[in-house]
């Protein structure tokens, strides 16, 4: 228990223990409020019974002549409005209570999603690359939720149901120590027998519970994630089949969980009623009359009625702590870990529970995520700080192009023609993606020379051997190269070292004798990337090219440019809203050369001065693929091009071609001299005639 407590306050600031204090304080005396209650009854029905208690009760007289009462029947009939008055009081309390409770968990709850989702977002790409998506979408939308409704809920409400609970039973050791002592005694020992028979076993189906949910995604994902597949092999009763007994071993935890909480209810239903009768039994043996033991049997009655459904959610309650453990277990690892990662160390102590940073010690862009400072409203600072951040790119490089398009004519309009030869608005293409040479802010780091690797060396986590081994090369503003190799060779993971998503175990990345890794936030900036896969979101044409804005935020001179760039022009012209068209889910309503270009377009959209692209033109036609080609040939003195290629068509013209076999450079040089000096790579350019 002592382990579940610290956890659960390692999710909370100082700020928030100390609402957590004021709302035990408010269910404290919500407590004492039912304690009150509970005892004011049994006095009024001994005021009834025995009007004389008027005059021999020391306290029920000086309330009879403190409010100047006529009579008993007055006092009697003021006693029911009060009485009235306190029980509305009571509820309209409790309902105070319960909102703030629920309105404090359920705040948290959206932060500390917000939070989880913010790691796995700014976790490093070795971390997606080990973790299913499926888990960590459960985590985000499952398992968050039962902390707080599962675990942390029902810790208060356990509180508050001891201290009802602790206060009532004190009340009936005051009235009858002995009676109430015996049971307690009976009651509790049954409880607590009850409780570890079934702890074990609670326990148990939690961790199922969690373990299966997480496959009911995973068998969502990858059924509906590859329905193409899944129709054309007919693999549908596979997946429904493998979701069905999924869903049912998680249906069957929840089931224990349920079963748990109802059977003690007769059982606890019982053991009360028979002890209430005892307690009776015990009176009326002692020889007191009926009518002098009817107030205390009252009490013990009420006490009993008030006492069972506590006793019921105090079960309830301690079922559902141990079952959804396994949640609070998973959200605190994931959160705990990522604020022990060695790029946090040289991080600044904010107290917002998510911080963007380029540090300068840092090797890699991350987010801080303490486990002990969070808070919805740092929740929203977080937001704010992100959306401030955009806003200030989005400004940035607006005001780095909007020079560039003021130029007109010249060589650049010559350039315009390789972009698109048929457009009217060839001018302005050029110009869009021409190298802007007014200065504007000065970033902590620039690119005006060249890119340096050096020594270059990488395992991915668990592999037995390097990726890429010693490598080095340089790369001059302004060319353009492309990574050529068979499937292995290393194409890939060279391009996300450059990328900066994957950190080198030995040897650097400089930039004008400077690390990228120090430098990432700026680095990145000035990078558009072009993967083989390009991911598209179910939105409108124009929120996918400008990928992570909001609508106000998008220039649609921009969009237009980088479509006609990316020879989408035909496609947007035939599309029934154009660019404001829904794309479908991965772009399903596209065809793979579509996709293609809106991912090319995305990248150019950005403007950036080095353009990395991972087989961007595979799924291309020929003539489109041609086309694009020349776009890149006129960019050639403006960006610098890196391109993994297996069809070595689009690269023959580039300045640099380096050949990799099992993660180093063999061979490099230009398409004609690789081949005639390169056994290798005679033989993959013989393949792709």
């Amino acid at each position: 228990m002592q382990s579940l407590i610290n956890k659960l306050g390692s999710l909370f600031n100082r700020r928030e223990k100390l609402q957590i204090g004021v709302i035990l304080g408010l269910m404290a005396i919500a407590a004492a409020l039912e304690t009150f209650t509970v005892g004011t009854i049994p006095a009024f029905v001994a005021l009834l019974s025995n009007p004389n208690l008027l005059q021999t009760n020391t306290t029920i007289n000086w309330v009879y002549q403190l409010g100047g009462f006529s009579s008993a029947n007055n006092f009697l009939l003021w006693s029911c409005f009060a009485l009235i008055g306190l029980y509305i009081a009571k509820g309209i309390y409790l309902a105070f209570l319960n909102y703030v409770l629920y309105r404090f968990l359920y705040n948290k709850l959206v932060a500390t999603a917000t939070r989880l989702f913010a790691a796995y977002l700014y976790k490093p790409y070795t971390f997606h690359l080990q973790r299913n998506t499926a888990q960590l979408i459960r985590n985000i939308s499952f398992e968050v939720e039962q902390v707080f409704v599962g675990v942390l809920l029902p810790v208060m409400s356990m509180a508050t149901e001891l201290m009802v609970l602790t206060c009532i039973a004190l009340l009936l050791i005051l009235v009858e120590p002995i009676t109430a002592a015996i049971a307690a005694l009976i009651l509790g020992t049954a409880l607590i027998i009850f409780n570890q028979a079934i702890r074990k076993n609670i326990i148990q189906q939690g961790q199922l519970r969690q373990q299966y949910q997480g496959k009911m995604l995973q068998s969502i994902n990858q059924g509906l994630g590859g329905i193409k597949e899944t129709k054309v092999l007919g693999r549908e009763d596979f997946f429904a089949h493998a979701f069905d007994q999924n869903c049912a071993i998680a249906g069957r935890a929840k089931l224990s969980l349920g079963l748990a909480n109802q059977l003690p209810n007769l059982f606890i239903e019982t053991l009360v009623i028979v002890a209430v009768l005892a307690i009776v039994a015990v009176i009326l043996l002692q020889g007191k009359s009926s009518q002098s033991v009817l107030p205390t049997l009252s009490l013990f009655a009420i006490a009993a009625l008030r006492l069972m459904p506590s006793v019921k959610r105090i079960v309830s309650y301690s079922n559902s702590i141990r079952f959804y453990k396994s949640s609070l277990d998973a959200v605190y690892q994931d959160l705990i870990s990522l604020s022990q990662e060695p790029s946090m160390a040289n991080q600044s102590n904010s107290t917002d529970p998510i911080a963007l940073t380029n540090a300068t010690s840092a090797k890699q862009k991350s987010i801080v995520v303490s486990p002990l400072k969070s808070s919805h409203q740092s929740s929203y600072k977080y937001s704010e700080k992100l959306e401030t951040h955009n806003q200030a790119n989005h400004t940035d490089r607006i005001s780095k192009i909007k020079p560039a398009l003021d130029i007109k004519g010249g060589e650049n309009a010559q350039k315009s023609e390789y972009l698109d030869p048929n457009s009217t608005n060839a001018q302005n293409q050029a110009n869009h993606f021409q190298k802007d040479q007014v200065a504007q802010r000065s970033p902590q780091l620039s690119f005006n020379h060249e890119i340096t690797i050096a020594n270059l060396t990488y395992k991915y986590p668990g592999a037995e051997q390097n990726s890429i081994q010693n490598v080095s090369l340089v790369i001059p503003k302004g060319a353009a190269i492309a990574l050529v190799g068979s499937s292995g060779a290393g194409k890939t993971t060279l391009a996300d070292l450059l990328l900066g998503i994957l950190t080198p175990d030995q040897g650097q990345i400089l930039v004008d004798g400077h690390d990228i890794h120090l430098h990432l936030g700026d680095w990145q900036r000035i990078i558009g990337y072009i993967p083989q896969q390009i991911y598209l979101s179910d939105d409108t044409l124009s929120r996918n090219i400008a990928f992570g804005l909001e609508a106000t935020q998008i220039d649609r001179e921009r969009v237009g440019q980088a479509v006609a760039a990316a020879q989408l022009e035909q496609l947007v012209n035939q599309l029934p809203d154009r660019l404001e068209t829904i794309v479908g889910e991965r772009g399903i309503r596209l065809s793979g050369g579509q996709r293609q270009r809106v991912g090319i377009a995305r990248a150019l959209y950005h403007n950036p001065e080095i353009l990395v692209m991972d087989e961007a033109t595979a799924a291309l036609d020929n003539v489109t693929e041609t086309d694009f080609v020349k776009a890149l040939e006129s960019l050639s003195q403006q960006k610098t091009i890196i391109t993994i290629a297996h069809r070595l068509s689009t690269v023959k013209n580039y300045d640099r071609l380096y050949f990799l076999q099992a993660g180093q450079v063999l061979a490099s040089g230009n398409y004609d001299r690789l081949v005639e000096s390169c056994a290798e790579f005679r033989a993959m350019a013989l393949a792709n005639k």
